[in-house]
């Protein structure tokens, strides 16, 4: 028995002194991780590793399990492919390495030992290609007629397959047009209305009345309704009587219209017309009538035929198709079709194609809208004063662009001088703002501008009316014989007239006499006075003619008034 126990003794110390390899490999190798799944760009470097423990006497090889293709075993390479290489560190960490990584060598590889069973694990290589354009299947450079359609297209290619979407580069909104029922692939604020909503089912029909009543009852309303209307406009024709002149009304039993009356003819009493006796209940209709007689005061109705054919259904409605305009900050697809394009529309669009693996690219396609020109002035007719300077502007709108001058009304060009300077401001790709600056304007210069554009598709001119404004008219100084003169000739002075003007005269002479302030003058008078004029004490002389024509006027103004007056006196004492 002790001899057994020293013999395992012996075996179990052998197994733990010597290595594995020797003993058949009593530990089998194992993985110690999984590999990691790669995803590397076009023409990078991949490496995939395999963690191995216990590895002993046994090999590690490399297949790509898609292809069956061996490509590696332990520590050399069986493939032909240059670029790839193994490496390994302890015989534990075994890598293998693929140089400037192309499309070809996207796949499934799988990291082997030879046991029995054979063991495995797998990695995947993925490949990704950044975004691209296909020349040939992308859209340059546009020229097309305003109100016309261009269609511009981006391919893109690109693993994944990229996104396409457009922008304009000043950052504008790109107008979309389309018919109802399009898919548009956008990102916006605003979605149009393409469809009318269609219409709600017609409402059920209202149940039929019964028998044995109808026309009955409407009679019986009917008949009411006189009854109420005809107490109404007797109870308004004598609340407004008195206060009204003239009053048209509706005579309730003759139904004939009264004549009018005034205010002075003596209130009629008018009696209350007696009321209506109730109608009486129709008889029971015999049998043989499905319906009691009509109202005496209503048309009698035809009968509704037994079997009345059913109305036709109504017409199934199409639905509205409408054209919905939709501005859009950003359009997505490869395709982006613009219709009945204006000049607002050109510019520059941005094709942009991304997949998420950097970089993006983007493609810049310019849009060019071609249309006549087209002038616009703001001020047609401008005035301004001798000696000062003068603006004309005009506005002018052309694609392609076109050439812009002035022109004199006599045909001539005018050309950027000291006197004339011309400017022309671009305010847009397609707008350009014209101006002319006259410098010291004089009287030569006064008359009709041209301003004229021509480009490839017309030409177009606008006039301007330059006119002068006269300057502040010179005022002419008076002396005391004119104001004397105009005094004369303007007012017929009296008695009480003429001492004031006399004591005015004797006041400004003293005052002037005795070295006093020309405060007491008018300033014109008082800055129009020279020294050496002498100021005396001269009445203002009356004026015959005048005198007589004023007479003449009192006289009739008086013929008037009393003419009027014996005509309104009977009118008062009446």
């Amino acid at each position: 028995m002790v001899k057994t126990q020293k013999a395992l003794l012996l075996v179990v110390l052998a197994v733990l002194a010597y290595p594995n390899d020797i003993f058949g490999g009593a530990y089998q190798p194992e993985f110690v991780g999984p590999i990691t799944n790669l995803t590397i760009p076009l023409g990078r470097d991949a490496i995939f590793t395999c963690l191995v423990k216990h590895l002993g006497g046994y090999r590690v090889g490399w297949v790509k399990a898609d292809t069956k293709a061996i490509q590696a075993i332990h520590d050399h390479v069986i493939t032909h492919n240059k670029r790839i290489s193994v490496s390994h560190s302890d015989h534990t960490i075994w890598n293998l390495n693929i140089k400037n990584v192309q499309a070809e060598d996207e796949g499934l590889y799988m990291c082997q030992i030879n046991t029995d069973p054979m063991r495995s694990q797998t990695g995947v290589l993925s490949i990704v290609v950044p975004p691209d354009f296909v020349p040939e299947d992308t859209s340059s450079d546009v020229n097309i007629g305003e109100g016309g359609q261009v269609k511009l297209t981006c391919r893109a290619r690109g693993i994944p397959r990229p996104r396409v979407s457009w922008r304009r580069e000043d950052g504008k909104g790109i107008i979309i047009r389309e018919p109802a029922g399009s898919a548009l692939n956008q990102k916006s604020h605003a979605v149009p209305l393409l469809f009318s909503p269609p219409p709600p089912p017609p409402p059920p029909p209202p149940p039929p009345p019964p028998p044995s009543s109808p026309s009955r009852c409407r009679g019986f309303q009917v008949a009411d309704l006189l009854n109420l209307a005809e107490n109404l406009t007797l109870v308004f024709y004598l609340r407004l009587r008195p206060i009204l002149n003239r009053l048209v009304v509706w005579h309730t039993n003759t139904s004939r219209f009264n004549e009018p009356y005034t205010s002075r003819r003596p209130p009629h009493p008018r009696p209350h017309p007696p009321p209506h006796p109730p109608h009486p209940p129709p008889p029971p209709p015999p049998p043989s009538l499905p319906s009691p007689r009509p109202h005496p005061r209503r048309r009698p109705r035809p009968r509704p035929h037994p079997h009345p054919h059913p109305p036709h259904p109504p017409p199934p409605q199409r639905p509205l198709i409408v054209v919905g305009v939709t501005t859009l900050t950003e359009f997505y697809g490869e395709e982006l079709k613009l219709t009945k394009i204006s000049r607002t529309e050109m510019g520059i669009y941005l094709c942009i194609a991304s997949n998420g693996v950097p970089p993006a690219v983007s493609k810049r396609i310019s849009i060019n809208v071609h249309f006549p020109p087209a002038i616009h002035v703001p001020n047609q007719l401008v005035g301004a004063p001798l000696g000062t300077d003068v603006v004309l502007e005009c506005y002018v709108e052309a694609s392609p662009m076109s050439i812009n001058y002035w022109i004199k009304e006599k045909g001539m060009m005018i050309i950027s001088s000291t006197q004339h300077v011309v400017d022309m401001i671009e305010k847009s790709p397609f707008e350009v703002r014209m101006i002319l600056t006259i410098k010291n304007l004089q009287k030569h210069d006064v008359g009709t501008y041209l301003c004229a554009a021509k480009n490839s598709l017309g030409e177009v001119d606008s006039t301007i009316r330059l006119y002068e404004i006269p300057g502040p008219a010179k005022t002419e100084l008076a002396t005391w014989a004119s104001f004397y003169e105009e005094t004369n000739n303007k007012i017929p002075y009296d008695q009480t007239e003429m001492n004031k003007a006399e004591n005015n005269s004797v006041y400004m002479e003293n005052s002037l006499l005795h070295g006093s302030n020309h405060a007491h003058l008018p300033p014109t008078l008082a800055t129009a006075l020279p020294t050496s004029v002498k100021i005396g004490k001269k009445r203002p002389t009356m004026n015959v003619s005048s005198y007589a024509t004023d007479l003449t006027i009192r006289h009739n103004a008086l013929f008037l008034l009393l003419l009027s007056f014996s005509i309104t006196m009977p009118r008062w004492s009446q």
